[in-house]
């Protein structure tokens, strides 16, 4: 029961097993106001695990190393270049480099570790001694008495450093598996999509590692998120339902190697470009306008898609627009722009395998439909695409340029002319 003060009446302690939920304001508020004998209890119990040899080994691996291995550098470097005639490395990029930096992050993170452990035991002395416990020794396992709200607090040092060197560890791992994808692995398809993948599922086991080394019942926690029932589950699983399924949808098409960064793809919406990242959420495609659309993977794997960069064949086609006394010319015209393609565009596919088609598509009542259609072995959505392209339609102005031909104006648009 609180009171006004946010205290417990009767020196009730907080509930068993909690950390920090309802009793991080009033174990702060008890810290800063313990007694001059409470906080005499708190020094002796960090004097109790406090060794000056253990700060000596902290600070030498993490000082020490860095300038020791540049010392060793320049000295076996200087001594290399006038015996062996090789040329110096830098000390950032060189294999000496990287172990003086490995030892000294660790010492670094162990001497972080260390503080967290001394002020933790520091509070749960000092805490202890406020909520009356016997005045023994709290880290004597024989005659210890810390109350038992305050043992998750306890632990909390374990929790922490598993966390620092998990993740640390994690971070060396995603390092050395990048270097050996660019080593041995450069002519995979997409090394940056398999690189990203690694790192998802390397973050994962990092995570678990973590959970099961600090002693969390992974079991347990699985069998009571499955027992929740009710309205919470149901709103649980319904809010995470959509980043899930992003989350799969974006593992999915990383694997799939469907599409991959800098190529030029088009959606089945009609949305095209050229793909600037692939998250696990969501991918960002920029447009010709340089405008960045960011779409969920969910959307784009739910519709068929075309990959532009990966094909090697492209097809232009244009439908021409005759008058209609020009009928009698128009299979004239054709030849002239037969002609004139296959000598403007070298590599235009004719030998029948693709359809190379100049003829008669419609006759309207004002005008006559001439459709071309080409293709060519050129890449779509590239440069020589639309320098391609233009050559057809260079080729096409020339013909009926050459004939003295003009093209039919739509009916609307000679309308309002007209008047």
């Amino acid at each position: 029961i609180e009171s006004k003060g946010g205290c417990r009446k009767n020196n009730m302690p907080p509930m068993q097993g909690m950390i920090f939920s309802g009793t991080l304001l009033p174990n702060l508020r008890r810290l800063f106001a313990g007694s001059a004998e409470a906080y005499q209890y708190g020094w002796e119990a960090v004097r109790n695990f406090h060794y000056n040899g253990d700060v000596i080994i902290l600070a030498i691996f993490a000082l020490v190393p860095i300038p020791l291995t540049k010392l060793y550098h320049k000295i076996y470097y200087r001594l290399a270049t006038k015996l062996k005639h090789i040329q110096e490395k830098d000390y950032e990029t060189s294999k000496i480099g990287a172990v003086g930096k490995v030892l000294s992050q660790g010492g670094r993170i162990a001497s972080i570790v260390y503080l967290v452990e001394l002020a933790v035991t520091f509070m749960v002395a000092v805490l202890s001694k406020t909520y009356k416990a016997p005045t023994s020794s709290i880290m004597n396992a024989k005659t210890g008495t810390t109350p038992k709200h305050l043992l998750p607090l306890q632990k909390f040092p374990v929790l922490f450093a598993n966390c620092a060197y998990g993740f640390w560890l994690a971070q060396k791992v995603v390092k050395l598996k990048s270097r050996l994808l660019k080593k041995f692995y450069a002519k995979l398809p997409d090394p940056e999509t398999y690189d990203r993948l690694l790192d998802f599922f390397i973050y994962v086991l990092g995570s678990i590692f973590v959970l099961e080394s600090s002693n969390f019942d992974l079991g347990a926690l699985v069998k009571s998120l499955v027992a929740i029932g009710g309205l919470s589950s149901i709103v649980v699983g319904l809010a995470l339902q959509g980043p899930a399924t992003q989350l799969l949808q974006g593992a999915l098409l990383m694997a799939a190697n469907k599409f991959r960064r800098n190529e030029q793809i088009k959606l089945g919406d009609g949305t095209q470009g050229k793909v600037v990242d692939i998250g696990l959420l969501e991918t960002t495609i920029m447009s010709g306008d340089d405008v960045q659309t960011k779409i969920p993977n969910s959307k784009i794997a739910g519709q068929n898609f075309a990959n532009l960069s990966r094909s090697k064949l492209s097809n232009v086609q244009f439908d021409l627009r005759f008058y209609l006394k020009d009928m009698d010319r128009v299979q004239d015209i054709i030849e002239a722009i037969r002609t004139e393609i296959v000598a403007a565009c070298p590599k235009l596919i004719t030998d029948g395998s693709r359809p190379f088609r100049i003829m008669w598509t419609d006759i309207k009542s004002d005008h006559i439909v001439v459709t071309v259609n080409t293709h060519h072995k050129i890449p779509p959505a590239c440069q020589a695409y639309w320098e391609n392209r233009e050559q057809v339609l260079l080729a096409i102005a020339k013909a009926t340029k050459q004939r003295n031909v003009k093209f039919a104006m739509p009916v609307t648009l000679r309308a309002s002319l007209d008047t």
